[in-house]
């Protein structure tokens, strides 16, 4: 399978892990602005990257300079500052990181938040690609992207789980407006 013209395992250089984030706050929660981007990569992927208590940073950036080309991050430099990349950019940065640690379950909270149409359908894409090697949940309120990006859907209302369903059950799509709205 193709990725971004490689194969998808190409992605997956590290041994698996359990849990991969997507947080919503790709600037606050899943990167430090103020950080180079190779920082921000070693922030979850260190381990790989470490000798003792050291962190090697040049091999560091050597996988992400190749990331960043195969994710079509830009500008692909791994000394620009987190802060100096667009939304879409910066997103696609945090799944590569995410993704290069190969997790057997990624949590994807409002994972386009904010992005424009082609980051948004750069990151659907990706979490499609992904999903065939690990499970994702989706945290959306955008109900399309729900739909698109799904398998099965659950509907919550305040804090309490109202229903899982199949995406390709009409009739549970026909009433989801009424379950979020709490109405049985």
């Amino acid at each position: 399978m193709q990725v971004l013209g490689r194969r998808w395992e190409d992605f997956f250089a590290c041994p698996p892990v359990g849990l991969g984030y997507i947080p919503e706050d790709r600037l606050g929660l899943a990167t430090c602005h103020q950080l180079v981007l190779v920082d921000n990569f070693l922030l979850t992927t260190r381990r790989r990257f470490s000798k003792g208590p050291w962190l090697r940073r040049a091999p560091a950036a050597a996988c992400l300079q190749s990331l960043m080309a195969d994710f079509e991050i830009h500008p692909a430099n791994p000394r620009l500052s987190a802060r100096q990349l667009s939304g879409g950019n910066l997103q696609k940065l945090v799944l590569a990181r995410e993704f290069y640690r190969r997790p057997k379950l990624i949590v994807a909270e409002q994972p386009t938040q904010g992005l424009d149409i082609g980051a948004t359908e750069d990151v659907w894409r990706l979490l499609l690609k992904a999903r065939e090697e690990a499970g994702i949940l989706l945290v959306a309120s955008d109900l399309n992207e729900a739909l698109a990006l799904s398998d099965r859907l659950a509907v919550m209302y305040r804090g309490r789980l109202v229903d899982i369903f199949n995406v390709f059950d009409k009739d549970k799509i026909d009433h989801i407006g009424q379950m979020m709205a709490g109405i049985d």
